[in-house]
């Protein structure tokens, strides 16, 4: 037992050490189209920051806030902002190499027109490294879980809860760490 956990923490300390450390921001943009929650598909486009702390070229721990809105909402409605995520953001790049695979996951709470808990991860491929920039090409599924809260028939309050998903390709940055 005790073998194992001092071979786990030089397993971590050595990854400290890496030379992929530090401070790190992510921008990411990108099409969208959900796929349930509203009466037809609708598209648009969702817009993301994170920043946060690079431990290891495996780990990545950081927050963000986003925006993602649609061109039609529902029967009638002009698009516009959906939401504004505040977020968690967790990373980590699965391979080294000029050519890395990742998966990122964002998890928090959506605030303005589709306000409710937010869940979105990602898996995609870091295509292009200079220095310490990179360009991140990735799939993501996003879901929203909205409730609205109105007055009914009777007079009294009802509470409506539903989940608001969609699909995107996601087109980053990614600035920042120690070389």
């Amino acid at each position: 037992m005790r073998k194992s956990l001092l071979l786990l923490l030089l397993f971590c300390a050595s990854q400290l050490m890496a030379q992929e450390r530090g401070y790190r921001a992510y921008v990411e943009f990108g099409p969208t189209m959900t796929t349930s929650g509203m009466e037809k598909n609708a598209f648009g486009a969702a817009l993301y920051t994170s920043h946060g702390y690079q431990f290891c070229p495996e780990l990545f721990v950081g927050g963000g806030v986003g925006a993602f809105g649609f061109l039609e909402r529902d029967e009638g409605e002009t698009g516009g902002i959906g939401g504004i995520p505040l977020y968690i953001n967790l990373q980590s790049r699965l391979m080294r190499g000029v050519v890395a695979p990742f998966v990122d996951l964002k998890v928090g709470y959506a605030l303005f027109d589709y306000d409710g808990l937010y869940f979105a991860p990602t898996v995609g491929v870091q295509v292009w490294r200079r220095d310490r920039a990179a360009l991140r090409i990735g799939l993501n599924y996003s879901r929203v879980g909205v409730q609205e809260s109105y007055l009914n028939e009777a007079g009294g309050r009802s509470t409506d809860r539903w989940y608001l998903q969609w699909l995107g390709l996601h087109i980053g940055l990614t600035f920042g760490g120690s070389r």
